[in-house]
């Protein structure tokens, strides 16, 4: 996505420093696990970068090319959370804010200009509103489901991977079961009620079969045995190996 959709030559400067632009969208999903309403609903003030936090609180949705915004409506009441912030999304979210700054700072000409045309155009926030979000459009306001899913898209053809949002998010649900989170803190961190939802949402990316188990511990004690064979064989080696005698080096 960095690549089959560039910044907006207003802020293209602000491009990481491996090309990243608009695929930072793609990278908080996986590092966050967010939601896309929760994502583009957030706030810009909703991220503390002192205590690594992200606070969920705001979400927005988007039918028929209406959007609401619903500020302290969470998807549920288990989705309004305090959720962590790993290290992987701290540059991402930086990177989103300071195109929101830019966009911020750019606003008051921008407008002096729609006023000077007369245009009829209006941004899909009122004024005051407009870069108040952590993921925000081009103009200011909400970020577009349908425009980026368009643009996710060209990306998946692009490249051959094919994730959904959706699947983004459980991306970041695989990672925290593979970093060894109990499941009510895998749940909490994602939004479930409960770890029962939680499990039975996430627990297959991760089942293995017994067979595959036994195989597993076979070839770990296969290997550790073998290592432990060759260290006893070192150690008579050296045992069996006659003594030093200084004559000898004369």
């Amino acid at each position: 996505m960095d690549e089959t959709w560039l910044l907006p030559n207003w802020c293209r400067d602000l491009t990481g420093p491996n090309g990243e632009g608009w695929g930072d969208i793609v990278r908080l999903m996986v590092d966050t696990g967010l939601r896309i309403s929760e994502l583009f609903g957030a706030g810009h003030l909703a991220y503390v970068p002192e205590r690594s936090v992200l606070m969920v609180i705001d979400t927005s949705t988007e039918s028929g090319g209406r959007r609401e915004y619903r500020g302290n409506r969470g998807k549920s009441k288990a989705a309004i959370r305090e959720m962590m912030v790993i290290p992987q999304a701290e540059a991402p979210l930086e990177r989103m804010l300071a195109i929101r700054e830019r966009g911020l700072a750019l606003e008051p000409a921008r407008a002096a200009r729609r006023a000077t045309r007369n245009s009829k155009r209006t941004p899909n926030r009122p004024p005051e509103d407009l870069w108040t979000l952590i993921v925000n459009g081009e103009y200011g306001g909400f970020m577009s489901y349908g425009h980026w899913r368009k643009k996710l898209t060209v990306a998946q053809n692009a490249s051959g991977v094919t994730y959904t949002a959706h699947e983004l998010r459980h991306v970041f649900a695989s990672l925290l079961y593979a970093a060894g989170l109990k499941e009510d803190a895998i749940a909490y961190q994602m939004g479930h009620s409960s770890p029962d939802v939680a499990r039975r949402i996430y627990r297959h990316l991760f089942k293995i079969s017994s067979s595959e188990v036994a195989k597993r511990v076979g070839t770990s004690a296969e290997i550790i045995t073998a290592h432990e064979r060759a260290d006893a064989e070192a150690e008579l080696a050296d045992e069996d190996a006659p003594a030093y005698d200084p004559e000898d080096a004369e």
